[in-house]
């Protein structure tokens, strides 16, 4: 019986510890991008068609969702928020730690 809930316990360590660092590793390495109009529309999907959800200021870093050829997905990670912006209204930045 000893054997068995060591062998348990080590089990749910291993796949506590590799989640926590799978994560980690997803969480630390994001593509950002720096809004380059004043200010840039966030639309509620990918054209003009859709309605602006929210602005956001230029100079503003976004977490870059998903990207089509002339649309990026974008999130802003202090509100919490997300949509899309067309993509020349963006510079992307280099993969970078999340802060």
């Amino acid at each position: 019986m000893g054997s068995q809930a060591a062998t348990w316990v080590f089990g749910l360590c291993l796949l506590f510890f590799g989640t926590w660092f799978g994560f980690g590793i997803y969480e630390t390495r994001q593509p950002f991008a720096i809004v380059t109009t004043p200010p840039g529309e966030v639309r509620n999907g990918p054209g003009t068609e859709y309605a602006v959800g929210f602005t956001i200021p230029e100079g503003s870093k976004v977490l870059v969702l998903n990207k089509r050829p002339e649309w990026t997905q974008v999130g802003v990670q202090q509100q919490g928020l997300k949509g899309w912006m067309p993509t020349q209204e963006l510079e992307l930045i280099e993969w970078m730690r999340l802060s």
